[in-house]
């Protein structure tokens, strides 16, 4: 039976819980100035080095027509708008910055307060709850699966420290292999010793420290080739990095896996994965790991006529080098199959019905196979048809184990209410999670009883 006050409690624990960190931190590390000019001078920063990495490849990219109309006055009327234009832009993105973490610095001691009140309050409102006999018999069917989640989720709670580690080494070897076999133009980073002392500092780094290592390692094997090339790809990453990772750091690791995903071409796990965990930002990195791995691609298929290029007018190779990278329909193909898949499952398994992960799961893959096929017989892009299924089935499989280990539950239990106070109308459809406690192992000593010691005159007796 549901009940109104612990709903309520729980509508309030579950909005503060949904983002702790975030509400958490700015009243209890800084003062409100302190964090408003912190990130105010932060996005000054962001912003102008962005700035400027994209005006110099907008000169890069007209550089010929510049040198070709050299006049005083042009030039003049020109800076006078980059100076404008870099104003206004400023100005938009300052106040943007200030609005958004003004809101979060005042949301935060608010709410902290009243989350510490909530719990409180639910504390004394849980009661036990016996379950029916025949829920007992329904979680009973899945006993062994359920049991292996939970073993997992003990397993990683206990053994945490170590996992972690571990998989960052992992993650970082494998995208250092798999960069050393697809490019491996500098030669010091493809001795094994290297790679090994790479991957070990990456298992003690945060994800966005490895996403910075692993960004190097690139931007050494394409200068090997290109130096103008590395400038361009310096710009994007650093464009990628200030503009979007100073307000949302945890996406790193998708802008790692993406290329490596591509390199093992099954990058069609991606967007089911991301849409299922993520967020609609997550598009931003996704996007971002699709153009770098193009262009990692473009530089190994092109490293010949870039390494020999010297011939070459400066403003005819940046055109060639851009046009190159942005003007590839596959490429734009992807991104657009890639974005639309993702936001679709982002959408749909938030919605509130029966069995909203899966239909999220099947609304993306088909998403991507309308787009792929369309981007086919359209646009005579080509996209290898075997392949495309065989990676849509994987990333069907793999996100069915994800929507296991994560939100298991039983819909044949669905309980639902609709009840209003001052401040909000309820419309709750709860669902009860199947989880099954790990059972103990009972040991049963057994101890042969001992026999009395017979008395000294009780044996003098019989003798």
């Amino acid at each position: 039976m549901l009940r109104e006050d612990k709903i309520r409690l729980m509508h309030k624990i579950a909005q503060y819980e949904k983002s702790a960190e975030e509400y958490e931190r700015p009243a209890k590390e800084y003062f409100r100035g302190d964090y408003l000019s912190m990130h105010l001078l932060q996005s000054f920063f962001s912003y102008t080095l962005s700035y400027l990495l994209i005006l110099g490849v907008f000169l890069l990219y007209f550089l010929e027509r510049i040198l070709n109309a050299v006049n005083v006055s042009i030039v003049l009327r020109f800076v006078l708008r980059c100076v404008v234009i870099y104003a206004i832009g400023l100005l938009l993105f300052e106040l943007v910055t200030y609005l958004v973490f003004r809101r979060r610095y005042e949301e935060s001691a608010a709410r902290r307060e009243e989350h510490l009140r909530c719990l409180k309050r639910l504390k004394n409102a849980m009661t036990p709850r016996r379950e029916s006999r025949n829920s007992r018999r329904r979680r009973a069917r899945m006993l062994n699966l359920i049991l292996f989640r939970e073993k997992l989720r003990a397993f990683y709670a206990r053994h945490g420290n170590v996992i972690i580690p571990v998989l960052h080494f992992a993650v970082a070897l494998l995208a250092l292999v798999l960069l050393n076999n697809g490019m491996g133009y500098e030669r010091r980073l493809r001795a094994p010793i290297v790679v090994i002392l790479l991957s070990l500092v990456s298992a003690f780094l945060p994800w966005g420290g490895i996403c910075v290592l692993l960004g190097i390692c690139v931007l050494l094997n394409i200068f090997a080739v290109s130096a103008e090339f590395a400038l361009i790809t310096l710009a994007f990453l650093l464009v990628v990095a200030l503009l979007y990772y100073g307000f949302s750091p945890r996406d790193s690791i998708i802008l790692i896996l993406t290329p490596v995903l591509f390199e093992l071409k099954i990058p069609y796990v991606l967007p089911i994965l991301v849409g299922l965990g993520g967020s609609a930002f997550s598009l931003i990195p996704l996007s971002g790991g699709i153009v770098l791995s193009y262009i990692l691609n473009y530089v190994h298929n092109n490293a010949a006529p870039l390494t020999n290029g010297e011939s070459v007018d400066v403003a005819q190779k940046y055109l060639q080098m851009l046009n190159g990278v942005l003007l590839d329909k596959t490429m734009l193909l992807y991104l657009l199959a890639f974005s639309l898949s993702l936001l679709v499952v982002w959408c749909v398994h938030r919605l509130s019905v029966n069995n909203a992960w899966d239909l999220g799961i099947l609304a993306g893959i088909l998403t991507m196979l309308f787009v792929f096929f369309l981007g086919n017989f359209w646009y005579s892009v080509g996209v290898k048809i075997i392949p495309l299924l065989a990676g849509l089935l994987l990333s069907g499989v793999l996100a069915e184990i994800y929507r296991f280990l994560v939100f298991h539950v039983d819909y044949s239990r669905t309980e639902y209410s609709q009840f209003e106070d001052d401040d909000y109308y309820y419309y709750v459809k709860a669902v009860p999670k199947i989880t099954v406690a790990a059972p103990e192992p009972k040991t049963q000593t057994i101890n042969t009883p001992k026999r009395p010691r017979k008395s000294a005159d009780e044996g003098e007796t019989k003798r």
